[in-house]
Order: structure tokens, then sequence, then C-alpha cells
């Protein structure tokens, strides 16, 4: 992690542009996309409650991501 706001790691987007080139080269693709999922900590819940309920939306999200993403 970095010290940046929001502790965002670099290596990140230097993946994402690998990642796309390496698109352009096999795919003919250009495009991407990047869906971060956050959820706050409620003062009645706990951080592993509130991990489970993001695990839980991420489960249902990701079905329909998908008809929407590059593949």
């Amino acid at each position: 992690m970095d010290s940046r706001p929001g502790g965002a790691a670099p290596e990140i987007p230097r993946q994402m542009k690998c990642c796309t080139f390496w698109d352009a080269l096999t795919r003919q693709r250009t495009d991407g996309a990047l869906v971060r999922l956050i959820t706050p900590v409620y003062p009645n819940e706990d951080v592993a409650q509130a991990e489970q309920r993001l695990k839980a939306f991420t489960q249902a999200i990701v079905p329909v991501l998908n008809e929407y993403l590059p593949k």
C-alpha cells in the first residue's frame, strides 16, 4: 500500500494497463472495467457482519455484471 488518500496500491493501475494492452493485442479489444464494492460498518454490527453482507451482495451482483462487462 502507499500513502495516497484511500491507500490505493500503485501496482493495480499498472496491471490494468498491461491487461488492456494484452487484450488489444490478442482480442482486438481496448475496453475494460473495474468494479469496486465497499460497504459501511454500521454501529450495531462488527466487521465480520459487514464483510458477510458485502460477500452476499457480491454473489448476487456478479451474474448481472457478467452480462455487461468485457470478457
